[in-house]
C-alpha cells in the first residue's frame, strides 16, 4: 500500500504543480511566467522550445532596383538600399544598430527605418566608395515582437565590395 501512496502523492504534486501554471496563465492572459525566468509576452508555443529570431538574409538594391543577396558581391553600387530580412517580426518601436565600415574601418552611416514588421532598411547617408570592400552588421541591440534578443549568426554580417563609381 505505501507504494501506492507514494505514487498517488506523486500524481498529486504534478497535477498541482500543472494546475497552477494552468491557472497563472489564465490570470495573466497573454503573460506566461516559468519559474524564475522573466515573463514573457505574445504567443507561446505549447510543446517544443521557444522559436529564435534569426536574421534570413541581408540583400541590397541593384542599380535596376531589384533586391540582390549582399554577401560576397563585388559588384554593390555605390548608392544602395540593404534589407535585413528576419524570421519573425520584429519590435518596430525602437530602431536597432547598424554599423557599417570600409575597408580602413571607417564607419559610414546608415538611417534605418522598417518597412515592415519583419524587414529592417539601412540606407548609407552619403554614397560608398566606389571599389572599396565593406562589412555591414546589426547591432546585438535588435529585439524581435515578443522583445528577446535576435540570435546573431553569420547571417547577420555581409561583407561585399562596391563597383566602380557611376
Amino acid at each position: 500500500m505505501a507504494a501506492s501512496d507514494d505514487s498517488r502523492r506523486e500524481f498529486l504534486l504534478r497535477f498541482a504543480a500543472l494546475s497552477s501554471a494552468s491557472v497563472l496563465y489564465t490570470a495573466c492572459s497573454d503573460q506566461v511566467v516559468y519559474g524564475p525566468s522573466p515573463v514573457v509576452y505574445g504567443p507561446v508555443p505549447l510543446y517544443g522550445p521557444v522559436p529564435v529570431t534569426t536574421v534570413l538574409g541581408i540583400d541590397f538594391r541593384d542599380t535596376h532596383n531589384v533586391s540582390q543577396a549582399l554577401a560576397g558581391r563585388q559588384d554593390v553600387p555605390v548608392h544602395t538600399v540593404f534589407e535585413f530580412q528576419f524570421s519573425r517580426a520584429m519590435d518596430t518601436s525602437r530602431l536597432p544598430t547598424v554599423s557599417l565600415s570600409d575597408s580602413s574601418n571607417r564607419d559610414v552611416l546608415c538611417l534605418r527605418a522598417w518597412p515592415s514588421s519583419a524587414s529592417l532598411l539601412a540606407t548609407p547617408a552619403a554614397d560608398l566608395q566606389p571599389n572599396t570592400a565593406h562589412t555591414l552588421r546589426l547591432g546585438d541591440d535588435a529585439r524581435d515582437a515578443t522583445g528577446s534578443l535576435v540570435q546573431l549568426t553569420s547571417s547577420a554580417t555581409a561583407s561585399f565590395k562596391t563597383g566602380p563609381a557611376a
